[in-house]
C-alpha cells in the first residue's frame, strides 16, 4: 500500500453504492464556519420589527381592558342607583353615593313627574348619569310609578 492510501480514511460502501468524496462536505477555502455579520443583522432587525408589533398589540390591549373595566364599574353603579331609587320612598334628584365605585366617580340622579290619568306624577322617569372624574358618561335610564315606591 502506498502512503496516501493509508492516511486516506477508510470508507465502507454498501454493494451498489457509490462513496461520497469527503472534499465535497469541506468548507471552501478561507471560509469559517458561522454566520456573518450581516446575516446576524438581518436576523436582529426580524426579531427588532417582531419585538414591535407585540408591544404595540400590548398597549392596544392595556387600552382596552382599562375601558371594559370603567364600563363595568360604571353600569354597576348606574344599576344599583337605580334600583335604589325605585326603592326609596321619597327619593330626590341630585348627587349620589359613589363609596362602592371608589374615589374619582362621580354620579347624579334626575327624577322627573310626567303628569297622568292617575295624578299629577302618575309616572316617575329616572335618569342616572355616571362617570370616572375626567373621562367619559355613562347614562341609563328608567321609570317607575310613585305609587309602588318602596316595593320591591
Amino acid at each position: 500500500m502506498t502512503r496516501e492510501a493509508l492516511a486516506a480514511p477508510a470508507r465502507t460502501t454498501v454493494a451498489g453504492a457509490r462513496a461520497k468524496p469527503e472534499a465535497a462536505k469541506a468548507l471552501p477555502a478561507g471560509r469559517a464556519a458561522g454566520f456573518t455579520l450581516v446575516e446576524v443583522l438581518v436576523a436582529f432587525a426580524v426579531m427588532a420589527a417582531a419585538g414591535g408589533a407585540l408591544l404595540g398589540l400590548q398597549a392596544g390591549s392595556s387600552r382596552a381592558l382599562r375601558a371594559a373595566e370603567q364600563l363595568h364599574v360604571a353600569v354597576a353603579l348606574a344599576r344599583n342607583e337605580l334600583a335604589l331609587q325605585r326603592l326609596l320612598v321619597g327619593a330626590e334628584s341630585g348627587p349620589c353615593s359613589t363609596a362602592v365605585a371608589g374615589p374619582g366617580w362621580v354620579c347624579e340622579v334626575e327624577r322627573t313627574c310626567a303628569a297622568g290619568p292617575l295624578g299629577p306624577c302618575a309616572l316617575l322617569g329616572l335618569r342616572v348619569v355616571v362617570g370616572a372624574s375626567g373621562g367619559r358618561e355613562y347614562e341609563l335610564r328608567g321609570v317607575a310609578f310613585p305609587a309602588l315606591e318602596g316595593l320591591p
